[in-house]
């Protein structure tokens, strides 16, 4: 079931607006005048939201839109939230059922790099070396931990707990070739000759 509403110079919405509509699925709401999105959380069966060319201005306004968990699709473009440095990973962040934002796909590397930078802010500051679950690794807020591309093997159990070591790979250059190998080639000059 679909609803349209765009272009009705809609300010708000009351608390019964859409009391009736719990099998709606999509809902256009463009164009409108809406400041904050209230009363939108009956709908428990929406998938898409249409609220572009609104007045939403508060990212925390967002949060009101977490009791739909069968949301995959939102736009809020031509918004001043919309606007903001960090407008995707915060949305993403705030709604992780999301498959599509503003008419674009959310990707599942986009999806982890959000997920990680939400982990980070929430655990900054929280570790030690010493307590940090991979000893010698810290999270520093001047920068962060890209690991990608490293096997994880059990080690041993202890105390009911799996151990796990990461063995370290060379890291490679553009041809495939590891910094040691690119050490131990001979040399040439412009020519081609050793």
């Amino acid at each position: 079931m679909e609803l349209v509403l765009d272009r009705n110079k809609i300010k708000n919405l009351l608390p019964s607006s859409f009391m009736s509509q719990s099998l709606l699925r999509e809902l256009h709401m463009e164009e409108n005048r809406l400041r904050d999105l209230l009363h939108f959380e009956c709908l428990v069966n929406l998938e898409r939201l249409y609220l572009g060319m609104n007045r939403v201005q508060d990212v925390c306004e967002l949060d009101r839109l977490e009791g739909l968990s069968r949301l995959k699709e939102l736009s809020l473009l031509s918004n001043p939230v919309s606007r903001r440095i960090h407008h995707r990973t915060t949305v993403i962040g705030r709604l992780p059922q999301l498959a599509s934002l503003d008419g674009v796909e959310i990707t599942s590397d986009e999806r982890a790099k959000v997920e990680a930078a939400v982990w980070n802010e929430q655990h900054q500051g929280q570790y030690t070396e010493s307590s940090h679950p991979l000893p010698g690794i810290l999270h520093t807020p001047q920068g962060s931990l890209n690991v990608s591309h490293v096997p994880i093997a059990a080690d041993r159990t202890h105390q009911g707990h799996k151990h796990f070591m990461l063995a370290a790979m060379p890291s490679m250059d553009e041809q495939g070739q590891t910094q040691s190998q690119q050490r131990t080639r001979p040399s040439r000059d412009r020519r081609g000759r050793k």
